[in-house]
């Protein structure tokens, strides 16, 4: 029986499994790590510790799945975007990887901006241009203030360059990390030789681009004398996290979409239209001429985290009993969900929370409610501004991550959005989509649709929105807050 081995490298966190021909789950491993804050405003993750983890977990979670290496038959890669690695002609990272919480690189984003207008960049790249989340202003950064590393970089790459570069030898880039860059053509899914001589980048030192199926080559018979696995086991390139679960979840046709919840939450759409509304970050889909829109609570769980220390409460099973305790908005508390600024649409690095609403009568439990209800009020304001074209209309999401266990605050997510929820029991669903790439790319399957076909339906219970008088009420004040913290936020 073939068996794949797909390879999960998130912010914080290594995930490694193994799943069988009918892509079920065999085993998983999962490797924490830190990321790296070496200056204010730097945000870096550690290429060379990603590769000690992989080579230390992945032995296990063969061992786990009780096979043999030698029965792994494909390898797929699903990583955190962008995570921008400058490599030598070796494969061997010159600097740690530049990721996308870093904000470095804010000067060299704005004068990009003066060299290629904003409108002319969107028209090539679909995107606006901006520290961290786009790796172009992060390579200049290093042009100016790292000469030496950018005369010795033979390749600028993202983690799964790096990666595949580790495990065959041969560079590459997908177009789903591609779309990141700021120097890729998100229509033509090519890099725009245009953008490369206006900003002064050598189109040398980027990889090729290859489609997220592609076989980048095979394994290196160095690390198959490590892991076991045999050498020219073809290695898929894979593609970002966020591409990966679509897939995973059959998001692949215009109109569907999904929501990621965790720390972060994302709302992605899919589209057949490549004319995109710049106030989202876009790139390509993992399938051909369809694209991803995506729009985000960069700190949305991770606010819960935060409020749930403050209280000093000791689980989240107390805190879902503070929610429930509180009746729907909160006792007309808000929260503004924005603790360390925002990416799209509000793109506003400035921007802060805030609780309106305070009154002598309110509760830890009112408290802790509008923590939640922020949440679902700054995802309605992104759906609503997704929808705002009338070219996707986002009836219905599956709600994938830790965030569809959590039934609760799901509910209270489909209420303010007015969307049902559809909560996904596909636990890592970036790991299952990387996958199914490998077993698109290696010949197991020929094609997306036989692979989404062979997938165990999963049942999921759909949460339908029921409409509350309050919602309504908050999210109008919701909305005159945005602005007043956006005032107040503004860089003097």
């Amino acid at each position: 029986m073939s068996y794949i081995l797909a390879l999960d490298v998130g912010t914080t966190a290594l995930k490694i499994g193994v799943f069988g021909r009918d892509l079920r789950l065999r085993s998983l491993r999962r490797a924490a790590y830190g990321l790296s804050f070496p200056k204010p405003l730097w945000a870096e993750a550690s290429p060379e510790l990603w590769w000690k983890l992989i080579l230390r977990e992945l032995p296990l979670a063969i061992r786990q799945a009780k096979i043999r290496p030698a029965q792994i038959d494909a390898i797929g890669i699903s990583t955190l975007c962008p995570a921008m690695v400058a490599m030598d002609s070796s494969g061997e990272p010159l600097n740690d990887a530049i990721i996308y919480l870093d904000q470095r690189s804010v000067a060299q984003a704005k004068e990009i901006g003066q060299i290629v207008t904003p409108a002319a960049m969107a028209k090539i790249t679909g995107n606006r241009m901006a520290s961290g989340t786009i790796s172009l202003p992060g390579m200049l950064w290093l042009k100016r203030h790292k000469p030496a590393i950018y005369r010795r970089s033979a390749m600028f790459g993202h983690a799964n360059t790096f990666l595949c570069h580790k495990l065959t030898g041969q560079f590459g880039m997908d177009w789903t990390n591609a779309s990141f860059t700021g120097l890729f053509d998100i229509r033509k899914r090519q890099w725009s030789a245009k953008l490369c001589a206006a900003l002064g980048v050598d189109l040398a030192k980027l990889p090729p681009i290859l489609a997220p199926s592609d076989v980048v080559g095979g394994v290196m018979e160095r690390v198959s004398r490590i892991t076991g696995i045999r050498a020219g086991v073809p290695v898929v390139m894979g593609a970002a996290d966020t591409a990966c679960a679509a897939l995973a979840v059959g998001v692949t046709e215009n109109g569907q979409g999904f929501a990621s919840s965790g720390g972060s939450e994302v709302i992605t759409a899919c589209t057949d239209d490549p004319h995109f509304n710049p106030a989202f970050l876009n790139r390509c889909h993992v399938v051909p001429q369809r694209w991803l829109s995506h729009g985000t609570v960069s700190t949305a769980g991770s606010a819960v985290e935060w409020f749930k220390s403050l209280l000093g409460t000791g689980s989240y099973e107390e805190m879902i009993a503070r929610i429930t305790r509180s009746p729907d908005g909160a006792n007309g508390v808000i929260f503004l969900p924005y603790l360390m600024g925002e990416r799209p649409p509000i793109w506003n690095s400035h921007l802060r929370g805030a609780f309106l609403g305070l009154t002598p009568s309110v509760t830890a439990d009112d408290m802790t409610r509008a923590v939640a209800e922020g949440v679902g009020y700054a995802l309605r304001q992104i759906i609503t501004a997704m929808e705002a074209d009338g070219k996707v209309r986002l009836r219905k999401l599956t709600l994938v991550g830790s965030g569809a266990r959590n039934k609760a605050w799901a509910q209270i997510k489909a209420d303010i959005t007015g969307r049902a929820l559809a909560l996904s029991p596909i636990e890592e669903a970036a790991l299952l989509g990387s996958g199914m790439l490998a077993a698109v790319g290696s010949g197991l399957y020929p094609s997306y649709a036989r692979v989404l076909a062979a997938l165990a339906k999963p049942k999921c219970k759909t949460l339908r929105p029921r409409k509350i008088k309050q919602h309504e009420r908050n999210y109008a004040a919701f909305r005159a807050g945005l602005t007043l913290a956006a005032g107040i936020s503004s860089p003097r």
